[in-house]
């Protein structure tokens, strides 16, 4: 429900009902936008009969009561778990991961929307990787790959999600299918941004092909230009930027 998940998005999951018509009826006069809300949540109150009613009114304020479930709230949850563990914890990543389930409030384009639904999934990929990684690290490459995939399914120009399953299918004895990811993951970066690999990306196909392969397995496409490694190299560090901030939120509601 649009509601629930914008009370979501609110810090404390608490937002005064001015915002509220704000965001869900922007275009609308406030006395019909505030009749919307009034029926709206007259017909949550009537769905859910007399079980315990997930938003809770606090004068001119709506909150959502501890015990409703929502699984982006769910899914945050987890992740301060595995902050709070060192970012060493697979269980709670795994679980976190389990709660992503397709985009934050799908077919829905309004700007709050738009907003949330990219900032929830960059925390998806990063956390796609950062699974993936400590896979990686404990030699359970096999269980890496799928993880390491779906992080490039969801964001084929990041790069290091590009390495982790080159690596996962060539540890895993898959040496065509990690240099297949490399071709592409060369193709992807040329048609979107026209930007080669970053070097690390290259020395580790190169590695994979290992020594005396044929130039073509490595390089099936014309070079671009020579100064667009940076360019590939800044897009990488967007999505750190985005976890970042996430981390930075998070230290706030500690406050």
């Amino acid at each position: 429900m649009t509601l629930i998940a914008y009370l979501a998005t609110a810090r404390d999951g608490r937002a005064c009902r001015t915002s509220i018509i704000a965001a869900l009826w922007p275009d609308r006069e406030e006395a019909k936008a505030r009749h919307c809300l009034a029926t709206m949540l007259w017909r949550l109150k009537g769905q859910v009969g007399t079980r315990s009613q997930p938003i809770l009114a606090d004068g001119d304020a709506l909150y959502l009561d501890s015990q409703t479930w929502v699984d982006t709230l769910a899914f945050e949850t987890r992740l301060r778990k595995v902050r709070a563990s060192g970012n060493v914890d697979l269980h709670n990543l795994a679980a976190a991961i389990r709660y992503c389930r397709g985009g934050f409030l799908d077919g829905q384009f309004a700007e709050w929307v738009l907003l949330e639904r990219e900032r929830l999934r960059c925390l998806h990929i990063d956390a796609l990787v950062q699974l993936a990684t400590l896979l990686g690290e404990r030699e359970r490459w096999q269980d890496a790959i799928h993880p390491a995939h779906l992080a490039c399914a969801l964001e084929p120009l990041r790069e290091s999600a590009q390495r982790l399953l080159m690596m996962a299918y060539a540890r895993t004895g898959n040496r065509g299918l990690a240099l297949r990811q490399y071709r592409h993951c060369v193709q992807v970066l040329a048609d979107e941004l026209g930007v080669s690999p970053m070097s690390s990306t290259v020395a580790l196909a190169q590695e994979i092909a290992g020594r005396g392969a044929r130039s073509d397995i490595l390089h099936p496409l014309p070079a671009v230009a020579a100064a667009s490694p940076l360019k590939s190299a800044l897009l990488e560090s967007r999505a750190g930027i985005i976890s970042a901030l996430a981390s930075f939120d998070h230290a706030l509601d500690l406050l």
